[in-house]
């Protein structure tokens, strides 16, 4: 028997499987997620330091209705209010990219509260950031806007 076409053919099929798992590495790759991760990973690390060094916590309801006033309650971790702080809203509904970005005005005892527009309902991503002198953390947090 004819070696030479037994091995041209294996050579051939090889290629060929080797083509298309290039192909399908190509058309179904993953985006790049973080564009530098390392230092996103140093910033989460040092951001968990902080949080647990300062313990503080930002409390928002489940569910809010349309045109309500959003309330969020910040308090450390003993469970005591954090006053004298500047609190920024950022809203968005999880499946959108839109952003709103809202000052929280201070109502009493470490409640912070803003008429954030909620344009529609379902589940929205509220991210908090916390400023108080020299420190600063920011929380994510998710409400379900009803009509």
């Amino acid at each position: 028997m004819n070696y030479k076409y037994l091995i041209a053919a294996i050579a051939i099929a090889a290629f060929g499987i080797a083509g298309t798992l290039v192909w399908f590495a190509y058309q179904y790759r993953e985006d790049t997620v973080v564009d530098h991760p390392y230092q996103e990973a140093l910033q989460y690390d040092q951001t968990q330091r902080k949080r647990a060094q300062l313990g503080w916590q930002v409390l928002s309801p489940e569910s809010l209705k349309q045109g309500e006033q959003l309330f969020v309650q910040v308090v450390d971790k003993n469970g005591a209010p954090v006053d004298h702080a500047t609190v920024e809203l950022a809203a968005n509904r999880i499946d959108k990219t839109d952003t709103k970005k809202y000052s929280a005005k201070p109502a009493d005892h470490g409640r912070y509260g803003a008429l954030v527009e909620f344009d529609s309902r379902g589940t929205w991503q509220i991210k908090v950031k916390v400023t108080r002198g020299t420190d600063s953390l920011s929380f994510d947090n998710r409400i379900y806007i009803e009509k």
